[in-house]
């Protein structure tokens, strides 16, 4: 049974305007991760250019997985905060806290001294405070 590896053709074949051709190329996974994904064909495989519908489709396709990783990556670091908390949190009871998955970045006695800590910083940190143990949540009226 032959296969057939497709080769993206030059992306700016592609492009209609300027912002289309910098969107391609600005992508995350992007023109470099096709050409590798690509140059794993075996050896003696014939060749064809692809066609824009072809490339467009693959490129959807990429993209719809990169949210699906994002999404599950995203996930594992909630769960990696919430079983962060639940085995400090007596440690920081009453205090506020900033944890990027289980790495602590800053503890306060307010909100305002971690933020003012984590300031600047790349991370985008789950900001909370610890309540104590023995103490009822607040409901209100």
């Amino acid at each position: 049974m032959a296969t057939m590896t497709l080769v993206p053709q030059d992306i700016t074949d592609f492009s209609h305007d300027e912002r289309s051709s910098r969107m391609a190329q600005q992508s995350v996974i992007g023109e470099r991760a096709i050409q590798d994904a690509l140059a794993v064909a075996p050896t003696g495989t014939p060749r064809r250019p692809v066609r824009r519908a072809e490339f467009v489709r693959a490129r959807q396709h990429v993209e719809m997985l990169k949210g699906v990783v994002d999404e599950v990556v995203r996930q594992q670091r909630d769960a990696q905060e919430m079983r962060w908390i639940a085995d400090h949190s007596t440690a920081y009871s009453g205090r506020w806290i900033a944890i990027a998955g289980n790495r602590l970045l800053a503890e306060g006695n307010t909100a305002k001294q971690v933020y003012d800590a984590i300031r600047g910083s790349h991370e985008r940190p789950l900001v909370v405070k610890i309540e104590a143990g023995d103490k009822a949540p607040f409901g209100g009226w």
